[in-house]
Order: structure tokens, then sequence, then C-alpha cells
């Protein structure tokens, strides 16, 4: 049996997954300020984003996807509302590889057994 290796990684409640791209990655989301960004944070109102102009969003109903196109692939990380790359207290930047991902703000059960998205 042959086992596929895929990329995966998580940045605070931001999830990615390298993916086969499907037919219709659907509609582009806009850049904000020259940047994709993926997530927003709650307590601070940090951002995770993608400063590199070979990454695209793309959002298909609840689905979004995210496409590297830049030869060495692209940085993902965390800035102020503003775009300033902040210190990494809490998240370290992560190099994304070219390709497509799968992008998933994660939820998580609370003890009053209803769901919620993961504060970040």
């Amino acid at each position: 049996m042959k086992i596929k290796h895929t990329f995966q990684i998580r940045q605070g409640d931001v999830f990615i997954e390298q993916v086969e791209p499907p037919k219709d990655l659907g509609e582009v989301v806009p850049r904000e300020g020259g940047a994709v960004v993926l997530a927003y944070g709650e307590s601070s109102g940090h951002r995770h984003q993608i400063a590199a102009k070979g990454a695209k969003l793309f959002q298909r109903g609840s689905t979004r996807m995210l496409e590297i196109s830049a030869r060495g692939g692209a940085v993902l990380a965390v800035t102020s509302d503003r775009g300033e790359q902040l210190t990494p207290e809490r998240h370290v930047p992560v190099k994304l590889p070219p390709g497509t991902h799968k992008v998933t703000i994660q939820r998580e059960w609370t003890i009053e057994q209803s769901i919620r998205r993961v504060l970040d």
C-alpha cells in the first residue's frame, strides 16, 4: 500500500491541508490591504494573512480554498489589523508550499454540548 503524504499545518484556529484541486475553486475572495486574510483573531484583532502576490483565496459555499502559485511558496503570518507583522508570541509564521490548500476554521465542543468556533 502506498501512502500519500500531504502538507497539514495549524496556526491558532486556522487549519490548512494541501489537497488535489477541485474543478471549480469558487469565487475569488478580494485581498484586504494587499494581503489574503484567512481569519481574524477575536481576542486581539490580529489576522492570519499571506502577503505574497502568488496567493489567492477562493470561496464556494462554506468551503474555502487557498491557491499558492509562487515558486517558493508563501508565508502565513499573524499581523495587526493594519497588516503589520506581530512578534510571534502565540503564532509562528508558517511557510506554505505551492499548490491548492483547503482552509478550515476549527470548531470545538463546549461543556454545554454546543459547537463554537475555536477562539484564537
